[in-house]
C-alpha cells in the first residue's frame, strides 16, 4: 500500500456579488488548514457542503494563492480565495 500525502487547504469567502454589481465584503474562512489527500498532485475541494453548489475545485498541490468566482445562483456570485500548501 502506498503512502498517502496530504495538502493543507484554506478557503476564504471574500465577498458576494449581486448582478455584477459592487462586491459585498464577507471575509469568512470556510476552511483553515484542513488536510486533503494529494491525488496525482491535485486536491479536490467539494463545494456542495460548504456553499450548497454542485461544483468541485481541482487544485494542484502546492499552488500559488488565487481567487476564483463560483455562481451560487443566477444572480449571486461568491468570490473565493484558495490557498493550497504541502502538509
Amino acid at each position: 500500500m502506498g503512502v498517502i500525502t496530504t495538502c493543507l487547504v484554506t478557503l476564504t469567502l471574500g465577498s458576494l456579488t449581486v448582478l455584477d454589481g459592487v462586491p459585498i465584503p464577507v471575509g469568512v474562512e470556510l476552511l483553515t488548514n484542513v488536510p486533503f489527500p494529494n491525488i496525482g498532485g491535485n486536491v479536490e475541494i467539494d463545494l456542495e457542503p460548504l456553499l450548497g453548489v454542485d461544483e468541485t475545485l481541482i487544485v494542484p498541490c502546492p499552488s500559488v494563492d488565487f481567487e476564483t468566482q463560483v455562481a451560487l445562483s443566477p444572480i449571486i456570485t461568491a468570490n473565493l480565495t484558495v490557498q493550497v500548501a504541502e502538509a
